[in-house]
């Protein structure tokens, strides 16, 4: 290609700068160029800012499957607190120390907002607003900051931020996301401060959390968690087939580029439910097309759908599948060998747990959206109700993992002192858990909370 200059700057480079950018964000977290699906709990969460403590989503944990938007959900809690003018302060629970980071991030806040040139650092992303400052992940009021003093603890810091910003009409909210991943201890001091403040003292001090759905088989079960168990818990919905043509069709717009009726239909329809996969499938389409410049059509839908799902294999499908229990595993297989749909009764006649077994195994395959339930409309409960993949694991991911473990398979079982020797190798956790009578079944030194089946 020539380019002709115009002092230092490519004709081409001002061309380039011009077009609009790719529209589809595939990345874990980061903001979509249109947010579908989650009106409702955006709204209700708002709601509850307005309302005070006494609102059910005032202390909320939301849980979904990976890819499924809890982290870009949050984001958009805080950015509304935060207009609101309250103090947000925004962390993830994926290793030790939650409750120190909080205090860190506090005594961080408060030293930038002692320096004189503040204001000044409060640029872009860090824009200053009429009734506050924006530093990094935390929103705060600089006379409220300057109130912390170094070396408080925890409660102590949440307590006086949230008495402070009751004075101006406003509160705290504290967002945790990754709460599956953080240790039980800093986990269990965390909700006992949360206890106090929140609800003991009754002071503003909102709360939002962020969690795989494991975590009601964990810390939402455990009794030592009551500040968690008795938050509102909300289990983010999948997308439907208007969400996806909605996002699809406003997304290409607003990038400049076109995309055929044929096209959109392929992609939405492609689409499981979860919007990371929503986001790959555009994202791939765009640049298989060449887009903006290139017509997002029927062949450049096939190629991303073929492409996408590779993606989704390595990134969704098999990190699902490899976080499950041997159990959860078979049922997947029983079910994959079953041609990808069976009844529960023709499930229950194919292995040798118990009913009360397989019921837990498929709460948890649900939960996590492994499985669904294909006719839940026509029959909702009992042994003819049928069951099929999710959106969470493929069929095609169990095939391939199962194939994998077939071939460490040894036609003579192991003997009583190999049996011995191979948990030695691979110790289990076994940490007591009173309330289930039972000890954990994870490997040694899990992240999260114990699990006993």
């Amino acid at each position: 290609m020539r380019c002709t200059f115009s002092k230092s700057l490519h004709k081409c480079d001002i061309v380039a700068f011009m077009q609009p950018s790719n529209p589809f964000t595939p990345t874990f977290g980061y903001a979509p160029h249109v947010l579908i699906g989650r009106d409702g709990l955006l709204a209700a969460s708002a709601q509850a800012i307005e309302a005070g403590p006494g609102a059910s989503r005032y202390t909320t944990v939301y849980t979904g499957p990976r890819g499924s938007g809890k982290t870009v959900l949050l984001n958009e809690i805080e950015n509304h607190a935060a207009q609101q003018g309250w103090v947000v302060v925004s962390v993830d629970a994926g290793s030790a120390g939650v409750g120190e980071r909080i205090s860190e991030m506090i005594d961080w806040a408060r030293s930038v907002s002692d320096n004189p040139d503040a204001d000044e650092l409060a640029t872009g992303e860090q824009t200053t607003t009429v009734k506050g400052i924006r530093v990094g992940p935390f929103y705060a009021h600089r006379e409220t900051l300057r109130r912390m003093q170094p070396r408080w603890g925890l409660r102590r810091q949440l307590t006086e931020l949230a008495a402070a910003t009751d004075e101006h009409d406003a509160g705290v909210l504290l967002s945790v996301d990754e709460m599956h991943r953080c240790d039980s201890e800093s986990l269990l001091r965390l909700a006992n401060d949360l206890q106090h403040v929140s609800k003991r003292q009754r002071l503003p001090l909102a709360f939002a959390g962020a969690s795989l759905p494991e975590i009601k088989h964990t810390y939402l079960e455990d009794d030592r968690f009551s500040f968690f168990r008795r938050c509102d818990s909300v289990d983010l919905p999948t997308l439907d087939a208007a969400d996806a043509t909605r996002f699809i069709t406003e997304s290409v717009k607003a990038g400049g580029g076109a995309c055929t009726l044929e096209a959109v239909r392929m992609l939405a329809d492609a689409c499981g439910g979860l919007p990371y996969h929503l986001q790959l499938l555009g994202d791939h389409a765009w640049r298989i097309a060449g887009a903006p410049a290139g017509e997002i059509t029927g062949y450049a839908a096939t190629e991303s759908i073929l492409l996408t799902e590779k993606v989704m294999s390595e990134r969704v499908y098999g990190p699902t599948f490899n976080s499950l229990t041997d159990t959860e595993r078979r049922y997947l297989k029983m079910l994959h060998d079953l041609g990808g749909a069976a009844t529960r009764r023709t499930l229950g006649a194919e292995q040798t747990l118990t009913a009360a077994q397989m019921a837990t195994t498929e709460q948890w395959l649900l939960n996590n959206g492994c499985i669904q339930i294909l006719n839940a409309d026509e029959n909702p409960s009992g042994g003819d109700t049928e069951i099929g993949f999710g959106f969470s694991v493929s069929a095609e991911t169990v095939a391939t993992q199962t194939a994998i473990e077939s071939g460490y398979e040894t036609l003579n079982p192991p003997d009583r002192d190999q049996r011995v020797r191979m948990r030695a190798l691979s110790p289990r956790c076994n940490q007591a858990m009173p309330r289930t009578r039972a000890t954990c079944i994870l490997r040694l030194g899990h992240p999260g909370g114990h699990r006993s089946r």
